[in-house]
């Protein structure tokens, strides 16, 4: 019982964290910071899936969104309703590296349509995992 509390602790402490993100994320769009706002998103949908699966206690040293949706799936959690998250894993570097786009600067590269669709997916996708996490017991 003890280890099962510690769990849905740290899954919520996941979960908050995942929420600075969504914050961050948004003033970043607002201040016109595309790229950094697309990175943020990712990292809150990267924390929100770590949140729900450090119940099950597989959290993963991977920052791969997508390899994170198979790891929900194979947990007993495929109900088909993931949405498309697994794109954000393009924001991860090269929003963040200037090495990353070659010839091109992140600034130049990703707009307000990318922070736009990068939030809206991160805000599907957290709500989701979210609800999934509450159901299981995480006290969010």
């Amino acid at each position: 019982m003890i280890e099962n509390d510690s769990r849905l602790q740290n899954s919520a402490q996941w979960f908050h964290y995942a929420e600075a993100d969504m914050r961050a994320a948004k003033l970043l769009r607002a201040a016109g910071e595309h790229p950094a706002a697309c990175f943020h998103a990712q990292q809150a949908v990267e924390r929100a899936f770590k949140g729900l699966l450090s119940i099950v206690g597989d959290v993963k040293k991977s920052h791969s969104i997508s390899e994170m949706i198979h790891i929900v799936k194979d947990a007993g959690y495929d109900r088909g309703e993931i949405p498309p998250a697994g794109k954000l894993d393009r924001y991860y570097i090269a929003t963040r590296y200037p090495d990353a786009l070659p010839g091109s600067n992140a600034q130049d590269v990703f707009d307000i349509q990318d922070a736009n669709d990068a939030i809206g997916v991160a805000e599907q996708t957290i709500k989701l995992l979210a609800e999934w996490s509450t159901n299981a017991g995480v006290q969010l």
